[in-house]
């Protein structure tokens, strides 16, 4: 990752105090270490991510260099610490610290005006965020809608993440479930704006986003992706939205439960599945994706020697989806390899920045591995249908 070198700030009161001031109980931090050493990155790094200095410096007053930017938010190192220290919240904290002093890498830098100018962080055009849709004649939830299906940056631009969001819609279409997309008026969840640190501008997307949501009365909103979940569900409560958040994952066990979704289909193969850091670390949801993959008949699914709290990260949380990688530092290589171990013969996950990386990393490694969303086996084995 190339993020920008800058010099450290001279040590400062008025850090000390904002992070004190901004961090749940910083003091419970005792310099033990299990955070490093659990860290996944430092397996690839000369130059350890150490984020127990980094917290001493704080605490100091001196504001951590550029290692700060490559923090992936994977939350391993929080559900290791023997104190329940709040350390991706933390490391937030000097972010927003960081961006005030004008301290930001330049890809981020560049990723904050593509959400300023286009409403996502790829750059795509506004106009273009729908497209993904054609044909499916799908209603417009500013028409009333009981739930909405937030489709999110990756999938509405992504060629290869796009039949995801098309194939879920169909899914969602054969449960007869009525439901509504905003097409070219959705906007960025924002969740890439909060980890790099900004603060202004992401309370007036929020403040858009919840305005947007309430008009279409729906009671909840289904999510793709379990990075605008999570923060749908953490930080949209506060700005007014009335709505239950969903990931898919939630939403398709649900109606599994109820006997509401049958396969008669088969799908013979054998998988793995990956956790995705925003989803099993964060909320704990290991089982949803799990249920509805036992549910296909056919399928077998085998486990990685890392899985659940312990799953290896992808690298693409923490804003790293829009920064440069330096060859060999790639964790979703690491991943790549473990799924391949267990000679399953797909890799199977439920978060598009995990796809994307994914993908990505069987080539690098000649892994020779399909990557898939659990929506495309449903789809498969509801295809399969006599």
């Amino acid at each position: 990752m190339q993020a920008a070198k800058t010099s450290p700030i001279k040590a400062s009161m008025d850090l000390r105090n904002y992070f004190l001031a901004e961090v749940v109980n910083p003091s419970e931090c005792y310099q033990c270490g299990t955070c490093t050493a659990t860290c996944p990155l430092n397996e690839y790094r000369p130059d350890k991510l150490t984020i127990r200095k980094l917290f001493h410096q704080a605490q100091l007053g001196i504001m951590p260099d550029y290692l700060v930017w490559e923090c992936t938010t994977c939350k391993e190192c929080e559900v290791r610490c023997p104190r329940e220290v709040q350390i991706t919240d933390s490391v937030i904290t000097l972010r927003k610290y960081a961006f005030k002093n004008r301290m930001i890498p330049p890809d981020l830098e560049k990723m904050l005006w593509n959400v300023l100018e286009e409403a996502n962080p790829m750059g795509e055009s506004k106009s273009q965020r729908g497209q993904w849709a054609a044909g499916l004649n799908l209603k417009n939830a500013l028409d009333g809608t009981k739930n909405l299906l937030y489709v999110g940056d990756a999938n509405s631009y992504d060629r290869r993440l796009q039949p995801v969001a098309r194939k879920f819609s169909e899914i969602l279409q054969h449960l007869k479930i009525d439901f509504g997309i905003l097409g070219d008026k959705e906007l960025t969840s924002g969740e890439s704006v909060q980890v790099v640190g900004e603060t202004g501008y992401l309370d007036i997307l929020i403040q858009k986003n919840v305005e947007l949501f309430n008009q279409t009365g729906a009671s909840r909103i289904i999510t793709i992706s379990p990075h605008d979940y999570d923060f749908f569900k953490k930080v949209y409560p506060s700005y007014g939205l009335e709505a239950e958040v969903l990931h898919y994952t939630e939403f398709l066990d649900e109606v599994i439960n109820k006997n509401q979704l049958e396969f008669k289909g088969e799908v013979k193969t054998e998988v793995t599945y990956h956790d995705p850091c925003y989803l099993g670390r964060y909320h704990q949801l290991f089982d949803p994706p799990r249920m509805i993959l036992e549910e296909i008949p056919g399928l077998e699914l085998v486990e990685m020697k890392n899985s659940k709290n312990t799953a290896t990260c992808c690298g693409g949380g923490g804003g790293q989806m829009f920064m440069e990688m330096n060859p060999g530092e790639r964790l979703s290589d690491k991943r790549v390899l473990e799924a391949k171990s267990t000679e399953a013969s797909a890799l199977i996950t439920s978060c598009p920045f995990c796809i994307q990386n994914f993908e990505d990393s069987t080539k690098v490694t000649n892994a020779n591995l399909p990557v898939n969303d659990v929506i495309e086996l449903v789809y498969r084995a509801l295809r399969n249908n006599k």
